[in-house]
């Protein structure tokens, strides 16, 4: 039996789940505050630098590649269930970072912004480094077809395909594609008939308790 309060609570204890919780506040701050002026300049770069971290990383790349390793199990015919369903998840996630990456865009056009580069480079930086030590922690034993490394590599793919998405430079050349299924998983149109469609419960006598 699984703890669910323990399980529940491991992004506050564990630090490599942590870390990317506090720098997700951290960046996100600008974004959030409701004191900011947009008119004036800098509030703007900022604004657009918080934005754009949630946009092109927080939902764009973390989260974007997030679901992989279950779309890995999925894929061998294991939590097909599960996966199904975070399929639905991720094809919303990527309507969000779409349209937050086109506000970018329209933006740093209107206004005739350019982005300071070390802010960029230290954004992509610091969030390779925590999306590293998660998936180090996650996937300390690999599993078959999916290993830490994979995700990390991954995540570096995604990365280039966001920066270049707002005119940036790749932040990581060369970077590969290593996961080349999971834009399917994002984009495959998938309509069933409910009544037709068996449902798949994985927990029956219990219920969640916080």
């Amino acid at each position: 039996n699984l703890d669910q309060s323990e399980i529940y609570n491991r992004y506050r204890v564990v630090p490599a789940i942590n870390g990317k919780i506090q720098m997700a506040n951290r960046r996100l701050d600008a974004a959030m505050r409701s004191d900011m002026n947009l008119r004036n300049k800098d509030d703007l770069q900022e604004f657009i630098m918080s934005y754009l971290f949630f946009a092109a990383v927080f939902e764009g790349a973390w989260f974007y590649n997030g679901f992989s390793p279950i779309f890995a199990l999925q894929r061998r015919g294991l939590m097909r269930g599960t996966g199904e369903q975070l399929q639905y998840i991720l094809r919303d996630e990527a309507m969000h970072f779409s349209f937050g990456l086109k506000v970018v865009n329209q933006i740093l056009e209107e206004e005739n912004i350019t982005l300071d580069p070390k802010a960029v480079r230290d954004m992509w930086d610091e969030s390779e480094a925590a999306e590293t030590a998660y998936a180090n922690y996650i996937l300390r034993d690999p599993i078959l077809g999916y290993s830490a490394e994979y995700h990390s590599e991954q995540f570096r793919f995604v990365a280039n395909r966001r920066a270049r998405t707002v005119g940036l430079e790749e932040p990581f050349p060369g970077a590969k594609n290593v996961s080349p299924w999971l834009d399917e998983q994002a984009t495959l149109r998938k309509e069933k008939n409910f009544f037709e469609t068996r449902v798949i419960e994985y927990q029956t006598s219990a219920q969640l308790e916080w």
